[in-house]
């Protein structure tokens, strides 16, 4: 599993789940499935006894993207400004 764990002192552990696309995703069954099975393979591989959930996070990228050259373009423009 390449996603992000977090190892709480609750005796939780946050697997997090996360995609990077360039449009909009929705989940299927399918990813569904496939996490569930990464969950019980994380738990059978480490034997833990721990309270295990999983958290997802979906950025998308071209959002981002789109956000950060506005960004960079309105401080050129303050930058001329002074």
């Amino acid at each position: 599993m390449d996603d992000m764990l977090i190892n709480r002192a609750d005796r939780t552990i946050n697997i997090c789940e996360m995609k990077f696309w360039n449009s909009p995703y929705a989940m299927t069954a399918k990813d569904e499935d496939d996490i569930e099975r990464k969950v019980q393979a994380f738990i059978e591989a480490t034997n833990t006894d721990k309270n295990v959930i999983v958290t997802r996070k979906s950025q998308i990228v071209l959002s981002f993207s789109r956000i950060a050259l506005s960004f960079q373009k309105i401080s050129r423009e303050f930058s001329k400004s002074q």
